[in-house]
Order: C-alpha cells, then sequence, then structure tokens
C-alpha cells in the first residue's frame, strides 16, 4: 500500500473506478437557501459493473452526475451524463486541473486554483471553493471493507461562493462546501450504503456511513470526527427510522431520517432530509442524493448544522426503464 501524497494523487489513477465528488449548501443575497451536488467518473470499461458500458468501445469512460436544488422552492435540477469528454490537456498539470464537456458540448470544470483554492463549474453553478482544512484521509487513506478496498481523502471544510444558474438567470451565492475523492480496483455493483457529511456550525465535521455487500449481512460502521485533534468515533451508530420516501418512477424507499450517535462521545444526532425528491437515476442503479438539517447534543451541549446524505442500494422496481432513462439521463 501506498500512502497518499498531494498534490500528485488529487489527479487520476489508473484504477477501476475513481471520482471527484462535491457537494454544499448555498444561500444568496435573499437569504433563499440552495444545495449542490456535482461529481465526475473515471471508469474502465472492462472491469466497471455497470450494464450500459458493457459493450462500450473506449477502455475507459468519464461520466458526470449533478444535482442543484432550490431548497426554498422545493426544485430540482439535475444532469446525468454517460460519457463526458475529457479536454487533452487535462491532468498535465501539476496540481488537479480538469475540464470536461457533454455532447451538448457545454463545458465544465473541476480545477485546483491554488494551495487550498478550487473552482467547479457545471451547467448550474459557477464557484470557487476556499480550504478552511486539511484533507482527512480517512484510515489514514486507505480504507479497507469487506471484499474491496478504496483509497479515500475528504476536505470536509470549504468557504463557497460564486454563481449558481437557475431557469437561466445567474444568482449570486455564498456557504459551505464538502469534497470527496476515492480510486479503487474494484469495479462491482453490490455495494450499498448510507453516508453522511455533516458540517456543524460550530465548525467541526462528521464523515460517517454504513457500508455492506449485498451477498453478506456484515455492517461496516465507520466514523470520523474533525476539529484539531481529527479523531475516529469508534462506537458510532447510525440509525436508520421508519420515515421514507417512495420514489414515483422507480417505487424505491428511501429513509428520510436517520440518528447519528456515540456513547463515548456523548453525542446524539437527529439527520432529516430537506428536500426529499432527491433520487438519481443513472440506467439499472438508482440513489438518493441531497441536503440534510442536523441538530442534537455533543458533551450535553445543543449543535446544529447541515449537511448531505447519500442512499445507494434501493431495490428497483418499474417497468418501462427506457422511458425513464431516455427522461432523466440527459446528452
Amino acid at each position: 500500500m501506498n500512502k497518499i501524497k498531494f498534490p500528485k494523487d488529487e489527479k487520476k489513477h489508473n484504477s477501476v473506478i475513481e471520482w471527484w465528488y462535491f457537494n454544499g449548501i448555498l444561500k444568496d443575497e435573499k437569504n433563499r437557501t440552495y444545495s449542490f451536488m456535482n461529481t465526475l467518473f473515471n471508469a474502465k470499461t472492462s472491469k466497471v459493473d455497470i450494464k450500459i458500458y458493457n459493450h462500450t468501445a473506449p477502455k475507459r469512460v468519464y461520466f458526470s452526475h449533478s444535482i442543484l436544488t432550490d431548497i426554498s422552492k422545493k426544485r430540482k435540477y439535475h444532469e446525468v451524463i454517460p460519457i463526458v469528454f475529457v479536454d487533452k490537456n487535462s491532468f498535465k498539470e501539476k496540481d488537479l486541473n480538469i475540464s470536461y464537456s457533454s455532447p451538448m458540448y457545454r463545458t465544465y470544470v473541476i480545477k485546483k486554483l491554488d494551495n487550498n483554492i478550487y473552482r467547479i463549474k457545471n451547467s448550474h453553478i459557477d464557484l470557487i471553493l476556499k480550504a478552511r482544512k486539511k484533507p482527512l484521509l480517512v484510515d489514514d487513506g486507505f480504507l479497507k471493507l469487506p471484499k474491496k478496498t478504496t483509497y479515500y481523502y475528504s476536505i470536509t471544510n470549504f468557504d463557497a461562493q460564486g454563481y449558481i444558474y437557475e431557469r437561466g438567470k445567474a444568482i449570486h451565492v455564498e456557504g459551505k462546501a464538502w469534497h470527496d475523492h476515492q480510486w479503487s480496483n474494484y469495479g462491482n455493483s453490490d455495494d450499498e450504503w448510507e453516508w453522511f457529511s455533516i458540517q456543524l456550525d460550530d465548525d467541526r465535521e462528521i464523515l460517517c456511513f454504513n457500508y455492506r455487500n449485498k451477498n453478506s449481512k456484515k455492517v461496516i460502521t465507520k466514523g470520523y470526527f474533525v476539529d484539531d485533534k481529527n479523531k475516529k468515533i469508534k462506537d458510532i451508530v447510525i440509525s436508520p427510522t421508519k420515515h421514507y420516501w417512495k420514489s414515483k418512477q422507480t417505487d424505491s424507499k428511501y429513509c428520510t431520517k436517520y440518528f447519528i450517535s456515540s456513547k463515548k462521545m456523548n453525542l446524539f444526532l437527529e439527520c432529516n432530509a430537506i428536500n426529499k425528491n432527491q433520487e438519481i437515476i443513472f440506467g439499472e442503479i438508482s440513489y438518493w442524493e441531497g441536503p440534510i438539517s442536523v441538530k442534537g447534543t455533543i458533551d450535553n451541549k445543543k449543535v446544529k448544522g447541515n449537511g448531505f446524505m447519500e442512499l445507494v442500494g434501493a431495490k428497483l422496481n418499474y417497468k418501462n426503464i427506457l422511458s425513464i432513462i431516455t427522461k432523466k439521463i440527459r446528452l
């Protein structure tokens, strides 16, 4: 195993699957609230278990998923692009630098501008992100899970400012953002998880998740508390409730309220989906990705904040997959 090294490992790897993921909560000048997610994937088509790429000619494919949610008006705009074209000059600089485009010639950017400053741009956002903390190396950067391993780090606290584009209108926004980068040589689709990125109002963060393989009943739960010391939460528990949202398109059910707790840290948090209709459909895969509100106590002191939740592994049950893909995947 090699240790993660910066800035080299912010760029691409010759792995089976890799992604650069960003999320955030933003506000405009009228105090209206928005959330965003932007992910670029890099996959080896002969090894990754995604059926829509089974007969794809290129040995490697890039694809992207993004969401902008107008929380105040409960509107969601998203793009699922099965193939994007990465510019030939991408990855050639010392720092992370990716320019890519959709078949409709929209241009997207993920670029490190300086030591701790990034720019991300897609159809709905153009943001400058300034990192306030160093990267968190998840399990020292090399995470061992049942039947797979993955390199993984997070930058958990960015100041964000720039513009969102809603129905053709540019709106200036400011807020907070989060970044994950993972790469692995295991490309199977048997993974299921509930993942949380939590940003408390006191500038502390929590990364936690339940992970399991569909062929195993064993659940792996991991938690990390990000403050001036950065420590694992060894006894973290992530508990679903009976609050569910059911998709009208796929019949998939997603839990919209979780409790996160740790006896050793005297921690108890309630996490609620802010906008329930956050499903993304990608071929035979569907998942839930959206903003959450967070409230609770740590050491008997009240805390609150926001974050993001990702739910992967819901069972799909729909009759006309082609019509759904046609509506949801924008080329």
